[in-house]
C-alpha cells in the first residue's frame, strides 16, 4: 500500500473522527511511519513497543508515556458508532 494511501488510513484512525487517541498526531505517526517502518498499518498501533522503538529518540520520555496510555484508553471507545458513516 502506498505511504500516503496507509498515511491517511492512519491520520483518519488516530483523530478526533477516528477513534480520537490522545498525544497521537500526524507528526507522531510520521515518525513511527519513517522509523524503520514500525508502523504500516492501523492494527500497528496497538501492536508497538512504544519505548523500545522511540525510546532512542532524545526528548520522547514524557511523549511515549503520553502515547502509552492515550492508546491504551482508546481501547475503550466504541468503534462503531465513530465508523458507522463508513
Amino acid at each position: 500500500m502506498p505511504s500516503q494511501v496507509r498515511g491517511g488510513r492512519i491520520e483518519f484512525f488516530i483523530s478526533k473522527s477516528g477513534m480520537d487517541i490522545d498525544n497521537f498526531g500526524p507528526e507522531t505517526a510520521a515518525v513511527l511511519i519513517d522509523q524503520g517502518g514500525v508502523l504500516q498499518d492501523v492494527p500497528d498501533i496497538y501492536r508497538i513497543d512504544y519505548r523500545k522503538v522511540l525510546g532512542e529518540l532524545s526528548g520522547w520520555e514524557k511523549k511515549i508515556l503520553l502515547l502509552e496510555k492515550g492508546v491504551e484508553e482508546s481501547k475503550k471507545n466504541e468503534v462503531l458508532p465513530r465508523f458507522s458513516s463508513l
